[in-house]
């Protein structure tokens, strides 16, 4: 049986193959050795290959990690690469990067909440440190305040890391995890991913802005073509919103 998705000149193999079974049996009826000329096409087991539908999240996260030309052929096998699942691949990556970027972000400036308020809470205790002082703090209430001032741990003596503390500002407090950040963030885990997230999307936005800048310079056989699709897509939209409210 073979897969014409894998492998679509499989069934010509086959026929060669037959061709060749029949030619060497005729060899040997006449009394040659025929067998030593035999030869079986080559077989493989569909599981050697990632099939992938196109547009699935399978397939885009297959062509990121394809680097030369023979990986793709092997993850599209010659089919038909449409221009969403290129783009998708491509900004996968930039994609991670940046959540990655904003997953360390958040966690920084949680730990640095954290941190700010347990040094809060040692000065609301004991009030500021100084050298007359140094005896009512704690080696470990010493060095949160170290750690608070200068974002990094210490276990220096209590009289070094005072005078440290001294000579350093307040540092400033950090701007709380807002909500839009929250969102952005979610979008980028998703996995769903639109145009409009890729390098086509930055694409289209500066061809329509070019359009915009330039109306007046476009051909008169074109300004029909926009109008109606610019005229499609709103019908679109208004239909989408009519059906949420029947919802």
């Amino acid at each position: 049986m073979v897969n014409s998705i894998i492998n679509p000149h499989g069934s010509k193999l086959l026929q060669l193959e037959l061709l060749n079974y029949l030619a060497c049996d005729f060899l040997t009826s006449l009394g040659y050795d025929g067998a030593r000329l035999r030869i079986s096409a080559p077989r493989r087991g569909a599981k050697k290959y990632d099939i992938a539908q196109p547009q699935s999240k399978e397939r885009i996260e297959l062509l990121r990690k394809a680097k030369t030309a023979g990986a793709l052929f092997a993850v599209t096998h010659n089919k038909h690469l449409s221009s969403s699942d290129f783009f998708k691949a491509g900004a996968m990556d930039d994609r991670k990067k940046l959540s990655d970027a904003m997953l360390k972000d958040k966690r920084t400036r949680f730990e640095r909440q954290k941190l700010r308020q347990k040094a809060m809470a040692i000065l609301s205790a004991h009030g500021e440190p100084t050298p007359e002082k140094i005896k009512d703090y704690t080696a470990p209430a010493m060095q949160k305040l170290y750690e608070w001032k200068f974002n990094k741990k210490s276990m220096e003596s209590r009289e070094k890391l005072l005078k440290a503390y001294l000579s350093a500002p307040i540092p400033l407090k950090d701007p709380d995890w807002s909500t839009s950040e929250e969102i952005k963030l979610k979008e980028l885990l998703t996995e769903d991913m639109y145009a409009k997230d890729t390098a086509l999307g930055v694409q289209l936005k500066q061809t329509a802005n070019a359009i915009t800048n330039n109306i007046n310079d476009i051909d008169n056989g074109t300004h029909p073509e926009l109008l109606c699709a610019l005229q499609l897509r709103k019908e679109d939209e208004s239909e989408g919103d009519n059906q949420r409210r029947t919802l």
